[in-house]
């Protein structure tokens, strides 16, 4: 392929004129690449004239782009091209003002080229910053000039700059290149470049012309090669990491490598950063710069000197540190020193896993030590040691790794810590280990009657784990594992017979009832029939968390739930079992889902220790919990679930001040797994109570929070309760709270309706009554003074002719024009067209010297109104001085009478005083 064109879909005929006279892309669009754009722009310089003689022939582009004569029919050959040659007068370049290049002809981008010449456009590309892409394009049209094209192959890595310096270039390559041979290795050498910079910018690389006429890895070299002579290091190794180059045709990438990761006045960051690149790219070359550049010298810092350390700078550090210092303080006595080389270990197990794997015997001796650190989190050595063995045995490839794995679980399951062995069990694909061979010890290991209870039970739990995590690929991602579950299946069975042996140990058997839940749910049934003694359902203040459920009759769990006169207590208690026993037995999870659902409407409470305990929101949460299990066949219907949101809506009545609209909780569990008829079904249901005026005003909320709550139907409740909210003959409660509901919503109608005096003008409170102190942890004496809640619902309700008169006369009333100032930004954010007029106000007041000096909380603090001022001015983003007429105007606007015109019209006057106040400011 000679040409960038081939196959970019160039079309003929007289469609072409207007693209080959701008150099725009045929057909519309843009170019797939700068490069083809290029191309292309250059070849139309040379064929517009000849275009323009013979539009006729369908051949004519294909001729143009191969720049070859046809062969089907004799045409009048082009004239050969050249630049246009003039005698130009210098010209300074502060008296040229460049225009956009894209938009001007071919014959016009010449003509300017030549005007500019390239020392005043290489002067325009390094001082106008505004100028460099129209100018870098530009600079493909200059005569011949061997500095532009080294000049524009170096922008061309630009990531910024480079689609258009890689455009100009392929202009002047093409221009300037009369043999196609040599035109194309040109052309090439720019795609090496583009190549690096577009991976770069984007994990997917898009097309180049000679994507098929060069092998991917030849771009790819190229690519990195240029970036590494251009000391763009970094660029070059992530580059490397996304190509499939192999190491050996990196070029001096290696050697760049370790000269930067050894200069010590790099940052400790970015040479971190280096060597992760470097593991990804050269295995071995950590290991090569810590042993044979003599990296790896320096001692082991202290515990209080690493403390100091960011992670960056704990890495590297790592990385200094010598062998033998890391290996003699692993086996000190000082667990301050045990502590940092473990830390130390841990990095290097990470960056140079080669390195880590020579400390492996003295860290996995350390998983047997008991010690605590010095650390206000009393942490044992073992644990850490455990942490820091697991990056080592991913790393060992299966060498000595079986034998390492049995010293593990021994030391893990004489701490009780057999639940945390995962990251171990991760690594065994890596180690060749079989998990039937792990799961073979860990049964074992609970048969064995001479080993502690604790031991046996702790390799119950880390079988659990294998079979959760076994047949991990990597260290990173767990895979449940089936061999690891038929192990614990065995075991189980093992611990069934245990549980009627007289030979074994009582505290062995309560333990394995204790856990029955955890380990085999869905056995417990058939168990409670001869093995587990009944038990009756806990109330909810005797219920622990954690409890054994085993002897659980299910039967009772239900009946209580059925029950409408059950008591709070043992209710409660059942709810929260509900969800363990779906565990238990799954085909439950049909009737428990209905029965929870309709407990959503029990708004009986229970008081246990000053904590009070709603049947209803702990119905909600075990109804959540047990709806996204439920297959989508099971699902209730969705005219039961339109009558239980209105029952809920009728049973809450007025919530408490921590409760929400629990039909709307409801709501918002079913939602996403409707289908938009089932939604239209219950919302139709929803919009009957809200328009019901004999039910009462919550219940009428209530419908409304379930109903916005629903996909695409948030628009329809609101405009069904605005249309109530405008009726003076409605009910006051429900007027009275959908205000603030509303206010947020809609905030311009409402405040239309303000204005009309349809509702109501909360007074401006003192200052004192809206900040509340927020201290940070216990050992702040001031902490931070916020708005309370209260207050950002006031500034959904306030009306902003009162902020404005008490702002503008604010020495009358210093207190509450600093909560004025302190509401305006919230007032500005709901209503955007009275910025303006607000941000007047604020500056009106910002001469003040007001002080106010409350006392909330029991803590003193002093709101100075021009501080309040300032901050409503910069959160508001309007600091302009408005002029004095126009602000009148606003004012006069605020405090005529309105008719139903005005209204309807007012926001439009806002918005065009705003749009000139903004002009003339």
């Amino acid at each position: 392929m000679e040409d960038p064109l081939g196959g970019q879909g160039v079309i003929d005929g007289e469609s072409a004129e207007t693209s080959l006279l701008y150099g725009s892309w045929p057909g519309g669009g843009s170019a797939p690449t700068p490069l083809a754009a290029g191309a292309w722009a250059a070849l139309a310089t040379q064929a517009v004239s000849f275009v323009r003689h013979h539009l006729s022939h369908p051949d004519s582009a294909n001729i143009f782009i191969a720049n070859e004569k046809p062969t089907r029919i004799t045409l009048i050959p082009a004239e050969p091209f050249a630049f246009p040659s003039r005698t130009l007068s210098e010209q300074s370049v502060e008296t040229i003002r460049l225009v956009e290049v894209r938009g001007l002809t071919i014959e016009q981008r010449l003509d300017l080229a030549a005007e500019l010449n390239a020392t005043a456009l290489w002067k325009i590309i390094a001082d106008a910053e505004d100028n460099v892409s129209e100018a870098l394009l530009l600079a493909g049209w200059l005569a011949s000039d061997d500095r532009c094209n080294e000049s524009l192959l170096g922008w061309v890595l630009d990531n910024t700059h480079g689609p258009v310096a890689e455009e100009g270039l392929a202009v002047r390559i093409v221009l300037g290149t009369a043999d196609p041979g040599l035109r194309r290795h040109r052309l090439l050498g720019v795609t090496e470049a583009a190549y690096a910079r577009r991976l770069l910018l984007s994990s997917r690389v898009f097309p180049t012309p000679y994507d098929n006429a060069a092998p991917i890895e030849q771009l790819q070299a190229g690519a990195v090669q240029r970036l590494t002579t251009a000391g763009r290091i970094d660029q070059a190794c992530e580059l490397s990491t996304r190509c499939s180059v192999p190491p050996s045709q990196l070029g001096g990438l290696r050697e760049n490598l370790i000269g930067r990761i050894l200069d010590r006045t790099v940052p400790a960051n970015e040479r971190l950063h280096l060597v992760g690149y470097s593991k990804r790219i050269f295995p071995d070359l950590v290991g090569k710069i810590r042993l044979k550049n003599g990296l790896a010298c320096d001692p082991l810092p202290t515990l209080s000197a690493w403390s100091m350390l960011d992670d960056s700078s704990r890495g590297f550090t790592s990385l200094t540190i010598a062998p033998e210092a890391v290996r003699s303080a692993l086996a000190t006595v000082d667990v301050s020193v045990v502590v940092v080389a473990l830390e130390v270990t841990r990095k290097l197990a990470f960056l140079a896993p080669e390195e880590g794997v020579g400390f492996s015997a003295e860290v996995l001796a350390l998983c047997h030590d008991k010690r605590i650190e010095p650390r206000l989190i009393q942490t044992r050595l073992c644990a850490r040691a455990r942490d820091v063995h697991s990056l080592i045995f991913a790393a060992l490839g299966g060498v000595g790794a079986w034998e390492a794995l049995n010293e593990v679980i021994n030391a893990m399951l004489s701490v009780n810590l057999g639940v945390s062995l995962g990251m171990h069990f991760r690594g065994l694909s890596a180690n060749k280990i079989s998990v039937e061979q792990v799961g073979a010890l860990l049964v074992r290991w609970v048969a064995d009657h001479t080993r502690p209870v604790e031991e046996r039970l702790q390799a119950r739990e880390a079988l659990s784990v294998l079979a959760a995590e076994g047949a991990a690929v990597h260290r990173n991602q767990p895979l449940p594992s089936p061999e690891g579950r038929v192990a614990a299946r065995k075991t189980d069975d093992l611990l069934i017979t245990v549980l009627t042996d007289p030979t074994e140990p009582e505290d062995f058997k309560s333990a394995i009832r204790n856990s029955l839940t955890r380990w085999m749910p869905d056995r417990i049934p058939s168990l409670q029939k001869n093995i587990i003694a009944r038990e009756t359902v806990p109330s909810i203040t005797a219920l622990q968390p954690g409890q054994s459920i085993a002897g659980i009759d299910r039967n009772e769990v239900l009946a209580l739930l059925r029950d409408p006169e059950a008591a709070p207590s043992h209710l409660l208690g059942a709810i929260a079992l509900s969800e363990p026993f779906i565990r238990m037995t799954p085909d439950l999870a049909v009737e428990l889902e209905s029965l929870l659902r309709a407990r959503i409407a029990d708004f009986r409470r229970l008081t246990d220790r000053g904590r009070v305990i709603t049947v209803a929101v702990e119905a909600h949460f075990a109804h959540r919990s047990i709806w996204r299990q439920l297959k989508p066949s099971l699902r209730p219907s969705s005219l039961d679930l339109r009558t239980s949101l209105c029952n809920i809506a009728e049973a809450q009545e007025a919530p408490a001040k921590s409760e929400r609209s629990l039909a709307a909780a409801l709501a918002e569990t079913v939602t996403d797994y409707l289908t938009p008829t089932h939604t239209e079904t219950i919302a139709a249901g929803l919009k009957s109570v809200i328009a019901d005026r004999k039910s009462s005003a919550w219940t009428r909320l209530h419908a409304f929070h379930a109903l916005s709550t629903l996909r695409d139907q948030r628009a329809k409740a609101d405009k069904m309760l605005f249309t109530s909210v405008a009726d003076p003959s409605e009910d006051p409660v429900l007027r009275t709270e959908a205000h603030p509901l509303l206010a947020s919503r809609l905030p311009q109608q409402v405040y239309d309706l303000q204005t009309q005096g349809l509702l109501p003008r909360p007074p401006i409170p003192p200052v004192n009554s809206l900040f509340h102190n927020l201290p940070c942890f216990e050992r702040d004496t001031e902490g931070e003074w916020v708005l309370t809640p209260e207050a950002m619902q006031l500034g959904n309700l306030v009306y902003p002719d009162d902020l404005i008169t008490t702002l503008r006369d604010s020495a009358r009333n210093p207190a509450r024009a600093c909560a004025a100032a302190a509401l305006a930004p919230l007032v500005a954010q709901r209503l955007p067209a009275l910025a303006g007029l607000l941000t007047n106000a604020l500056q009106s007041a910002l001469s003040s010297v007001a002080e106010i000096n409350v006392e909330v909380a029991g803590r003193t603090h002093t709101f100075r109104l021009n501080q309040l001022c300032t901050e409503g001015l910069r959160t508001i983003g309007v600091p302009q001085q408005p002029v004095d007429a126009i602000n009148e105007m606003y004012h006069l606007l605020g405090s005529i009478k309105h008719s139903k015109a005005t209204i309807q019209y007012r926001p439009y006057i806002f918005f065009i005083l705003s749009f000139f106040l903004e002009k003339k400011c």
